[in-house]
């Protein structure tokens, strides 16, 4: 798991050394096709923090953990993640996903499937 961690605390996010800006976790110790699932504070989204982390995480995870496959899934309606993942050379990977259910409604997803060479 990774936390990033900016100069400037905020009182509701604090940590020891800094503000709590996001969380990224590669699950499973099968190293077939693992999940990666992780999100990044609203008020810090847009800054390229989400986009360097989970490049971070990726490399990790095949490099140093040995994955062969990664696997994420969002919902359908975000566009911000769906544009994160493009900035990562991920949009011929993106397929229709599973269904979401939130507040009683169901929402279409987006997977994305890769190995290292993608």
């Amino acid at each position: 798991m990774i936390v990033l961690k900016i100069d400037e605390p905020s009182p509701a996010m604090e940590v020891d050394d800094g503000e709590l800006i996001g969380v990224i976790e590669v699950g499973s110790t099968d190293r077939r096709c693992s999940p990666v699932g992780g999100c990044i504070h609203w008020k810090h989204v847009g800054q390229g923090y989400g986009t360097e982390a989970f490049q971070t995480v990726f490399t990790h995870a095949f490099e140093s953990l040995g994955h062969r496959e990664l696997f994420l899934e969002t919902k359908a309606t975000n566009l911000p993640f769906q544009a994160m993942m493009k900035r990562l050379g991920l949009t011929n990977l993106q397929r229709p996903g599973f269904q979401w259910t939130e507040y009683d409604t169901l929402e279409a997803s987006v997977t994305y499937t890769f190995d290292q060479a993608t």
